[in-house]
């Protein structure tokens, strides 16, 4: 079972290359205390497994950007799809500190 003690993980979503499976999570840090503060410190992880039980923390997916990228605040959920050439694509939304 995938589990980060020290961080809230939230909207998942995985990807299967044929070999392995690859998860992809949203998490911020718990030393942030409030929960609702998750939301504007998340990062998408990244995770694979050979059987959907156990699983290998690989580097994060991606993490927000710096400003004034539409996402300097924070990464959101997003979807994984493959294209017939084999090439992969992350979507994902984000918040900008511009937002206000």
């Amino acid at each position: 079972m995938f589990d980060l003690p020290d961080s809230w993980v939230w909207d998942f979503w995985f990807a299967d290359d044929g070999e392995q499976y690859h998860l992809f999570f949203l998490y911020a840090s718990r030393a942030l205390h409030d929960p609702e503060r998750r939301h504007y410190r998340a990062s998408i992880g990244h995770a694979t497994s050979l059987d959907l039980v156990e699983w290998t923390r690989g580097p994060d997916a991606l993490v927000r950007g710096d400003a004034p990228a539409f996402d300097d605040l924070a990464t959101w959920t997003g979807s994984t799809v493959r294209h017939p050439d084999g090439t992969w694509f992350l979507f994902y939304t984000g918040a900008s500190l511009s937002d206000g």
